[in-house]
């Protein structure tokens, strides 16, 4: 059985700044925090699982880089362990030939989001290269918006807010945007956890997962406990009441100040001996 503890760690807001960088907070001040994280818990046993919205060709070289041999991708459109690739898109975005990304183009959905909120919703500069998400953003009502896709037949796709974006000068009217993926219904970072960790047979009682975001709650579902950055709730007070609902989550500190505190509660509450 698989007795270590792992850490499943979201990226950007989270391990990294809002930027992306290793070394600041997402308010720019410097910090050794996010260079500590990764040593600190292969010194004590902490097996660290990289979470991220970023396609696959990003997520390699970071993992790479932080000398971590596993990591979910495009918002849990898929999983890789040790080079090996599992996508978790389900039958309904599966066609030989064709990209889940493509035949999601094909619905007309993506389409009909940016028609909706125009002004307010874009194709992220960086969204070229993406396998199954359209990644986006801006700042609309997801609540609001998976109705419209419901409404106009889409209930196999959904839209999720993955945290903040900086910036978006080319929507001038929009303050404290926000990052979005267009994505399969059954697809989420929580389930990609979960399938992780059953195929490694990881039980739940040495699951934790460190987030920021709307979209990052829902892996309180999946693990035994989950740490929210404190950045997260202050750009969206929504995050605390729906991480309230859960019985398992922590508020920690600012970016990778709050994955080390959270590295540090592991190690106190996990018997690696057990």
């Amino acid at each position: 059985m698989f007795v270590n503890p792992v850490l499943y760690c979201d990226l950007n807001n989270t391990l990294l700044s809002e930027g992306g960088s290793l070394f600041h907070l997402s308010d720019g001040t410097p910090s050794f925090a996010g260079g500590e994280i990764i040593p600190f818990c292969d010194t004590v046993g902490i097996v660290v699982v990289l979470v991220g919205g970023q396609k696959l060709d990003e997520m390699a070289p970071i993992a790479k880089l932080l000398g971590v041999s596993s990591y979910i991708w495009e918002a849990g459109a898929g999983y890789c362990q040790h080079e090996e690739v599992f996508y978790l898109v389900g039958p309904d975005f599966t066609k030989e030939g064709k990209t889940p990304y493509q035949l999601i183009a094909e619905t007309g959905a993506p389409d009909l989001l940016l028609k909706t909120y125009k002004g307010s919703l874009e194709y992220s500069p960086w969204s070229n290269g993406y396998q199954v998400s359209h990644l986006f953003r801006g700042r609309v009502n997801v609540y609001a918006a998976n109705a419209l896709l419901r409404a106009q037949g889409h209930q196999n796709l959904k839209l999720v807010d993955d945290g903040t974006v900086g910036w978006a000068p080319s929507l001038p009217g929009i303050l404290s945007p926000r990052t979005y993926h267009l994505l399969p219904a059954g697809v989420s970072k929580a389930n990609a956890i979960a399938q992780f960790s059953a195929k490694l047979k990881i039980p739940n009682e040495r699951t934790y997962a460190c987030g920021d975001s709307l979209f990052d709650c829902e892996m309180a579902k999946v693990v035994q406990r989950l740490f929210i950055v404190e950045n997260g709730p202050a750009e969206d007070p929504e995050i605390a009441d729906l991480a309230g609902e859960y019985g398992n989550v922590s508020f920690v500190r600012v970016n990778s100040l709050g994955v080390r505190d959270a590295a540090k509660y592991i190690l106190n509450h996990s018997n690696m001996n057990k």
